[in-house]
């Protein structure tokens, strides 16, 4: 009797020691894909046209490989790599198999990551932005929580992409402008940069040049019992067409290129004037009938539009946040404190010159995406 209890003693055990090693063979793979930072998402599909390279890049914590699941679909420049920050280059090639899949597999962890590609025969130009833009809304756009949970199309051209994703969220009201006809229009647009604007950037001011006219914003008023609309000049930039031409704040515009400006081709004209995207001279009428001659540049948009010191207080008005004319803010900000205003976060009870700072729009993370507000903030 001794001997059989032995027996399964030492094969219970002989269970456990397996059980054990089988633990520990678990355990010594790290939880996640080992990926830090990746240029893809796993739950999206990237369309590309035949002989036409995917990059994609990522960041490992280990030594990782690459399978690829079709490779008469997709050939890769390199199906190894070593820690760190990492390019991965995928060209697709005309095949029978429509549908592949490059897996990522980082050493010492337990999951991986896929990067699924389709063979499109569609024109294809354009989409290689749309991923590039879907990633940077996931990172910056202000709702890029409730942006995360979309499934967008990117089969769509670049600019229809941008307006039709973020018109389908219902968080995002900031971005949106009801119109009179009851569809919207968004503040956040894209735009293909001519190749005469790209060059010119310079590097060291951060300065951008660009087709405008010299119009800050505008407000459309409705005359009363007609389909007519003047657009109040809201203001102007120092130095651009429309301020060399002597329009300024509080006019009028009724007419541009001798077409009035209704109810009905108000959102055309709106961003006729606001957003040009070529260098172009038109004609705007006021509602006197004085003719005005306006060119869209280039320029360089200047976003103080205005400052001045009044008895004890220093008034600022700015258009966005522009990092390449800081030295023009710092600039006015020195002006003030030789004539004695400052801004202070003591006890409004305290008596002080103070600086008033308005905003006639808000910009939120990028420039083109424009909230429009008058307000003024009184730091004191």
């Amino acid at each position: 009797m001794k001997k059989i209890q032995y027996v399964k003693l030492l094969g219970l055990l002989t269970v456990l020691l397996l059980l054990n090693i089988s633990c520990k063979d678990d355990d010594t793979l790290l939880r996640g894909s080992g990926i830090t930072e990746q240029s893809w998402s796993t739950n999206q599909t990237y369309f590309a046209s035949a002989e036409q390279t995917l990059t994609f890049t990522f960041t490992t914590l280990s030594s990782w490989t690459a399978q690829n699941s079709s490779a008469a679909l997709l050939s890769l420049d390199n199906d190894a790599g070593n820690s760190g920050k990492n390019t991965i280059k995928i060209t697709v090639h005309k095949s029978s198999q429509e549908q592949g899949t490059i897996t990522i597999k980082v050493n010492g962890y337990s999951s991986t990551s896929n990067i699924k590609i389709q063979l499109s025969n569609d024109n294809v130009e354009g989409y290689e932005i749309n991923y590039s833009v879907d990633q940077y809304l996931k990172e910056k756009y202000l709702w890029n929580d409730d942006y995360k949970l979309l499934t967008p199309n990117f089969k769509q051209a670049y600019d229809d992409f941008l307006r039709n994703t973020l018109l389908s969220m219902t968080t995002n009201t900031l971005d949106k402008k009801r119109n009179s006809n009851g569809t919207y229009s968004l503040f956040s647009f894209i735009q293909k940069l001519d190749p005469d604007l790209q060059s010119s950037r310079s590097a060291k001011e951060k300065k951008n040049l660009e087709y405008n006219y010299g119009f800050v914003n505008f407000v459309a008023v409705q005359t009363r019992n007609t389909s007519n609309i003047v657009f109040v000049i809201q203001g102007v930039h120092k130095g651009s067409s429309a301020d060399k031409a002597g329009l300024k704040r509080g006019m009028e515009i009724a007419e541009i290129n001798n077409q009035k400006i209704t109810t009905s081709n108000v959102q055309t004209y709106y961003s006729k004037l606001m957003q040009p995207s070529s260098p172009t001279s038109i004609e705007v009428k006021d509602k006197d009938g004085k003719v005005y001659t306006i060119d869209s540049g280039p320029i360089y948009v200047n976003p103080i539009i205005h400052h001045q010191v009044n008895g004890q207080t220093g008034y600022l008005v700015y258009s966005a946040f522009e990092s390449g004319f800081d030295q023009e803010l710092f600039d006015v900000f020195k002006e003030f404190k030789n004539q004695g205003i400052r801004v202070n976060s003591r006890s409004p009870l305290q008596r002080r010159r103070r600086c008033y700072i308005s905003q006639s729009h808000i910009q939120l993370h990028r420039r083109r995406f424009l909230h429009w507000k008058d307000i003024r903030f009184i730091p004191i």
